[in-house]
Parts: structure tokens; sequence; C-alpha cells
């Protein structure tokens, strides 16, 4: 009896193995697992708020399926460009404020003016992860406009991981009021 118990152990295991051999677990992290980039901001409270012309750390995860599993990927690629309208998380505990708006000039049309911004991001060698956004202290107008900016603008960074992709507003505050 006891001899039957111990060889049906290892039948009913390879039994089990062999249900899982499609790759998939039971965090839904399978072939068929919808995947998901989650950014996030560096800082004590998390919040994606930086005074132009200075900096702010951001960090992306590959995770899949509903309950947000990790997968392992260290490899991004980032984007950043100026957004008009929308909302940014002012607070620890959730709360939104409406950006601000940025426009541009040209033989007195004024039409809103959405700049790319990658070239403000800082990718960490070592890690795609990790990026570091630094808008400049000031909006560059195009050849022959002018620029008007009204604080806190924001920035769309967006981190891409293969089909999977997600991006986080990022507020750029004046820093002349940096309270707002």
């Amino acid at each position: 009896m006891k001899l039957r118990r111990l060889l049906a152990a290892p039948i009913l295991s390879a039994g089990v193995l062999t249900a899982c051999a499609g790759g998939g677990t039971v965090l839904s992290t399978g072939p068929g697992a919808s995947q998901h980039v989650l950014i996030s901001a560096g800082g004590t409270l998390g919040i994606a708020r930086v005074l132009a012309g200075s900096s702010v750390a951001l960090s992306a995860v590959l995770v899949a399926g509903a309950q947000n599993a990790v997968v392992p990927q260290n490899r991004f690629v980032w984007s950043a460009s100026v957004m008009n309208g929308g909302q940014y998380v002012a607070g620890s505990a959730g709360q939104t404020k409406p950006c601000g708006s940025v426009a541009s000039t040209t033989s007195g049309a004024t039409t809103p003016y959405t700049p790319d911004y990658s070239v403000y991001l800082t990718i960490d060698p070592t890690n795609e992860a990790n990026v570091i956004l630094s808008p400049p202290a000031a909006v560059p107008a195009p050849a022959g406009s002018t620029v008007v900016v009204t604080y806190p603008y924001c920035v769309d960074v967006t981190a891409k991981a293969g089909s999977a992709a997600g991006s986080i507003v990022v507020a750029v505050v004046d820093p002349q009021d940096p309270l707002q």
C-alpha cells in the first residue's frame, strides 16, 4: 500500500507539470496574457512633478495579467512630448489638477504647441528601465515664433517594451512659483 502511494506521487506531479507546459502560471503571465508598462516617478512621494530646468527620475516595469505580475525586462524605448490639456497627479492621495498649455504664435496666428521632448530624456545605459527627464528652463520656440506657456504644463512620457506600452504625465512647474 505504501509503495502505491510513493509511485502515484511522481505520476501526479508529471501530470501537473504537463498542464503548465504552455508557459502559463497562476499569475497569467503566459503567451496569451496582456502585457503593459507601468511607469513611476522617483522621490519620496512618487509624484511626477519637476521644476522647469530641473530633473525627475522615472522607472518602468513590464507587467502582465490582471495581477500585474512583473515580467523581467530592462529594455524600453522611451519618448516624451508636451501635451496640451489633460490632468496630472498633484498629491500623494491621488488628487489631480489641470495641465496648463503651451502655444506658439507665428505671424499673428496662435496654435497649440506640442514639441517633442525626447531629447530631454537621459536613459540609464546600464538599465534602460530608468530615465531622467530634464525639461528646459524655457520651452524652445520654433524658428520665427514666440511661445506662451501657462504653468504647470505637462509632458507625456511613454515607455514601450515590444508591443506593450505605458505612459505617465509629468507636470513641469514654474521655478518662480514651485507650489502650483
